[in-house]
């Protein structure tokens, strides 16, 4: 486990974006589906936002940790990549100033299993996930895990 900051959940899946605004990122739809399905879930997400020009993203207060789903088409039709991660960890000019590190781990995989499910009811498939990483064939499980049971 990092003592620097907190590990993200990231994930790799197939599946249609339909209605999407040609003049905006793909996955605008697939965004306020996940939007929508965390609000189900007792999460209070923000509204989905334009995340960098190349997909959406959604901000997320959980306690105290402020985490962020972003989502992003991949260079091959249909697939797409998704990240979990703390936005608020303490940085190196916080850590030499006192503040400590939290580790929100915890968060981030409530959150992360919340859009497994979202996904998996939303129809997507090939759903593979990896902790602070690429979630490739070798390296990827069929959930989102704990850091603790990760292999490398």
């Amino acid at each position: 486990m990092s003592v620097y900051r907190t590990a993200s959940q990231n994930v790799l899946f197939r599946g249609e974006s339909p209605g999407d605004n040609e003049y905006e990122p793909a996955g605008a739809s697939i965004a306020r589906r996940i939007e929508h399905g965390l609000q189900q879930k007792g999460f209070t997400p923000s509204a989905i936002e334009n995340w960098r020009d190349c997909g959406w993203s959604i901000d997320i207060l959980a306690g105290e940790a402020e985490l962020q789903v972003a989502v992003a088409c991949t260079a091959e039709p249909g697939l797409w990549l998704l990240q979990v991660a703390c936005i608020n960890d303490a940085g190196m000019l916080a850590r030499l100033f006192g503040k400590s590190f939290i580790d929100r781990s915890a968060e981030v995989l409530a959150v992360a299993s919340a859009v497994h499910e979202i996904l998996r009811t939303g129809g997507f498939t090939g759903i593979r996930w990896r902790v602070d990483g690429y979630p490739d064939d070798a390296k990827s499980t069929p959930e989102p895990i704990g850091r603790e049971y990760t292999a490398t």
